[in-house]
């Protein structure tokens, strides 16, 4: 499944550093993404002329950031184990969506192997959720699963060629 960008209005949640949206943006009608730090977001806005705007999962909300505004498409690229609260984020999402928007998750499975490739890093993922539990808790807000995808498995513990 393809998706159709052209003329719509796309958020990327955690996008930094917005090179997605920037490439997005040659064919979507409106481009919007958050970062986590003022400094990235002003780096994306004054250097890829992208509107960008500083979000916590943990302590912002999407529905305060960008009122009155929606979106078709909102992107949450491998940055949900940042999130606390799913219950609170899919319910901002819904807030923000179209009455046909998609709301496009890619994450890391939890996974012993997760931990022990970013426990060094300096903003590790605050909690692993299961397919399952994201499944469910969207769910829950009335979404529906359209599509899904595995790329398969990351061999942590094997010798890469």
């Amino acid at each position: 499944m393809g998706l159709d960008l052209a003329d719509k209005s796309i958020l990327d949640v955690s996008g930094e550093p917005g090179f997605f949206v920037k490439d997005a943006s040659s064919v979507c009608k409106n481009v919007d993404v958050t970062s986590f730090a003022d400094t990235v977001a002003l780096a994306i806005r004054e250097h890829l002329n992208i509107a960008a705007e500083r979000y916590d999962f943990n302590s912002d909300n999407l529905e305060d950031i960008y009122k009155g505004k929606k979106f078709d498409f909102i992107f949450v690229r491998y940055a949900i184990g940042f999130c606390e609260d799913l219950v609170s984020f899919a319910q901002q999402c819904r807030a923000l969506l179209t009455d046909t928007g998609v709301v496009y998750i890619s994450f890391s499975p939890a996974s012993r192997a997760i931990c022990a490739r970013w426990m060094y890093d300096d903003y590790t993922y605050l909690y692993q959720y299961t397919e399952k539990y994201l499944r469910d808790t969207f769910a829950n807000e009335e979404f529906e699963k359209i599509a899904e995808f595995d790329e398969g498995r990351y061999p942590w513990n094997e010798e890469m060629s």
